[in-house]
């Protein structure tokens, strides 16, 4: 199975939809990250999309998806 991951930001700052290919998606029992590292990568993941909601908003005003998500996570 394949996945294409966007990524959040270029190191200039700038948002782009630039992608990263995974060949394979790992099962759970392969996690090696520890509870505060998912942590901070489900922060760093929010942050994301708090950067990006507005230009989402603005091209799909009737897709509150991303908007109900961050509600959730605060």
């Amino acid at each position: 199975m394949s996945m294409v991951l966007p990524s959040c930001t270029h190191r200039d700052g700038r948002i782009g939809s630039d992608t990263a290919t995974v060949s394979t998606v790992p099962s759970t029992s392969d996690l090696t990250l520890s509870e505060q590292e998912r942590r901070t990568l489900i922060v760093w993941a929010v942050e994301c999309v708090r950067r990006v909601l507005p230009l989402f908003e603005s091209t799909h005003p009737d897709d509150d998806r991303l908007h109900q998500g961050l509600v959730v996570l605060r």
